[in-house]
């Protein structure tokens, strides 16, 4: 997967101005707010970058907010659909398990990557019922119960618990990337998942 539009950097935009004003508004709102920030990146600079009026803005959403969960709607589809493609990639546990950190290689390889876009939402916007922690919650769970259907039928001892086991695997090595980039975070990630794997054979 050389594109990444799902935990990490926005993709680029391609003439934005020539799409229609709520898509140009969510485009911008992608770059800017992954990049900027949820509070840095204020609604008079989104509506001048993605080169619309403020009445576009109001005729789509109703407020910033919904523009904040609108953008962290489109990321948790499009993250899912990157995983639901791993899995619909088949082959032994072992290669679904590569699959899986190799796209979290590629992930973090990207000059933009600056964490997981729920992580960092959800740590700047924390209130319980607000988008950035409802969507956060929502990604994580989804992700949990994607590798919960993937791995069901590994033959492994608990295969629920690998499911789970790989999850934490999975968000810790995206957090550990962006603190300690030197750390070689993936590397180890792929290393202890393919433990839990000869572990959950015997």
């Amino acid at each position: 997967m050389s594109e990444h539009p799902n935990d990490g950097p926005a993709r680029p935009r391609t003439s934005p101005r020539r799409r229609p004003g709520r898509e140009r508004l969510l485009a911008t709102a992608d770059e800017l707010l992954y990049r900027d920030g949820l509070s840095a990146a204020g609604i008079d600079r989104i509506i001048k970058e993605a080169g619309v009026v403020k009445a576009t803005l109001y005729a789509n959403f109703k407020s910033k907010e919904e523009l904040i969960d609108a953008y962290l709607e489109a990321r948790h589809q499009q993250a899912f659909a990157a995983i639901e493609t791993i899995a619909a990639a088949g082959g032994s546990i072992t290669e679904q398990v590569d699959l899986i950190f190799d796209h979290l290689a590629a992930l973090t390889a990207e000059e933009a990557f600056r964490g997981c876009v729920f992580v960092v939402a959800a740590a700047e916007m924390p209130d319980e019922g607000r988008p950035a922690m409802r969507w956060a919650r929502a990604h994580k769970r989804a992700t949990v119960d994607c590798f919960q259907r993937m791995f069901a039928n590994s033959g492994l001892r608990d295969a629920s618990s690998f499911a789970e086991q790989i999850t934490i695997l999975y968000d810790g090595a995206l957090i550990t990337s962006v603190m300690r980039p030197e750390s070689n975070a993936i590397a180890h990630a792929r290393a202890a998942a393919h433990a839990l794997i000869e572990a959950g054979r015997r």
